[in-house]
């Protein structure tokens, strides 16, 4: 069957390229906003008293309460903090190149699979004909030599040409099926069933614990 890449963009490969560029972005966000000017204010409360014993303590104890307030203003190292940014900025950058170029050779490796499996499936086809072809030639040869009508040299090319046609037979045969399985795991679909892999594998585990 023909292979469709509507089905490819649910890949797991670009969740996980979509997390590498929210991470990049996390990164540069968290760079830029620790160079930004900083405020922390801690609030204290609480009751005290000195006493002989445990329940004179609780009778007149003294309330204490306490705000602190402290700034942090980068003043003295811009220069670093802008170097910083550039840093980070050139970073990030980078990594949005990177996922791009990943991208790209995912694409360029699920192409050349298709057009591998369209190929040798056309071609499989036409091996299936030839080979169709040079066992009906072998076995009338047999029948021809067995009435003395052809020679054993016309016998053995005959077998050699069904032995080569097969080879190439069953060479498409495994292109076809080995492109067809990299283009499943790929994408994690099913064309043959027209469903996803992950359904196909919790139906298959849900069975086998039902078994159980």
């Amino acid at each position: 069957r023909q292979s469709n890449m509507s089905s490819i963009c649910s890949a797991p490969f670009f969740l996980s390229l979509e997390a590498k560029r929210y991470k990049a972005k996390q990164q540069l966000h968290t760079e830029i906003m620790s160079e930004r000017f900083n405020a922390d204010i801690n609030i204290n409360y609480g009751m005290n008293q000195y006493a002989n014993n445990i329940a004179e303590a609780y009778l007149h104890p003294t309330t204490q309460e306490g705000l602190t307030l402290s700034f942090s203003i980068p003043m003295f190292n811009w220069g670093i903090n802008r170097n910083n940014r550039i840093i980070a900025r050139n970073n990030y950058e980078r990594s949005m190149i990177d996922a791009e170029h990943e991208e790209l050779e995912f694409y360029n490796k699920l192409k050349e699979n298709i057009e591998n499996y369209n190929t040798h499936l056309n071609l499989l086809s036409i091996s299936e004909q030839a080979l169709l072809l040079a066992e009906r030639k072998y076995s009338l040869c047999i029948k021809r030599f067995y009435y003395g009508e052809a020679s054993i040299s016309e016998l053995t090319d005959a077998y050699r040409e069904v032995h080569t046609t097969r080879q190439t037979h069953n060479e498409n045969l495994r292109i076809v099926w080995e492109s067809y399985f990299s283009i499943r795991e790929d994408s994690l679909y099913d064309y043959l069933k027209g469903e996803p892999l992950e359904d196909t594998f919790a139906a298959y585990y849900a069975k086998e614990i039902i078994n159980r």
